[in-house]
């Protein structure tokens, strides 16, 4: 069975329902008849076989297929996913992240300096657009064309209130492709919670993934926008990473989904 039979084969969802609930009976009864006999695999093996099973069950002939087919690592864990009452089509999300140790300052540089203790990090000043620069790659296990959300880790560094204007300039192309005009998410600013050091998280933006592919890159400048917020001291900057959707472990060819 191919990749492609098999992904027309489990959007059968009558049939994967009716698998599913006979997945759940069997577990069912081997829990129960475990618990009766003390763990005994031998009698709860001897039970679970003695239970009655419909002509035709499409439990059986799931856990058939199961058990009959060697999986690709991709396929092995959708099929686990049913197991476990998961339903298909659901997707999971990671941090695409950015290592802040591989950003580059701009010609407006934060400072690399004192966070706590002997501990450094960006900090961002209040007179001026700091601004740093990076670059990114999307996954092969990411979900191609679906939209990927910035967002910044950031610190207050003192008890002041106060908003703090996170902006990103970015642009995206896939491989073989141009890059475009550059475009920029101007959220509204985050306040200060008059709390020094506390790790506070920013949402910068959804980003619109329609017609991206796999190891696309995107070029993006993160900076404070001075003249927009209203925070009178240091913000120091902790983390900047993408929320992304995964479809899968990875593309099934180097190149392709």
């Amino acid at each position: 069975m191919g990749r492609k039979d098999f992904v027309s084969f489990k959007k059968k969802s009558s049939f994967l329902g009716r698998a599913k609930k006979r997945g759940r009976q069997r577990k069912n009864v081997f829990s129960g008849v475990w618990a009766e006999n003390g763990g005994d695999s031998k009698t709860v093996r001897a039970k679970e076989e003695s239970t009655p099973v419909a002509e035709n069950d499409p439990g059986e002939e799931f856990f058939g297929l199961m058990e009959s087919i060697v999986f690709k690592d991709e396929l092995r864990d959708y099929v686990t996913s049913i197991i476990n009452n998961a339903e298909p089509n659901e997707y999971v999300w990671e941090d695409l992240r950015v290592p802040l140790n591989t950003v580059v300052a701009g010609g407006a540089a934060p400072t690399w300096g004192q966070f706590s203790g002997n501990l450094e990090t960006w900090l961002f000043p209040t007179n001026s657009d700091a601004e740093v620069h990076f670059m990114v790659q999307l996954p092969h296990s990411w979900q191609e064309g679906t939209d990927i959300e910035a967002h910044v880790h950031w610190a207050p560094m003192s008890t002041d209130t106060g908003d703090v204007a996170w902006c990103l300039e970015y642009i995206w192309a896939n491989e073989g492709a141009t890059f475009g005009a550059a475009a920029t998410l101007t959220p509204t600013p985050d306040a200060a919670d008059g709390t020094a050091l506390k790790h506070q998280y920013f949402d910068l933006g959804n980003i619109t993934g329609t017609g991206k592919t796999i190891s696309s890159i995107l070029i993006c400048r993160l900076y404070r926008d001075t003249s927009e917020d209203d925070y009178d001291t240091n913000a120091a900057l902790l983390e900047l990473d993408f929320h992304i959707k995964l479809d899968s472990r990875g593309s099934s060819t180097e190149t392709a989904k």
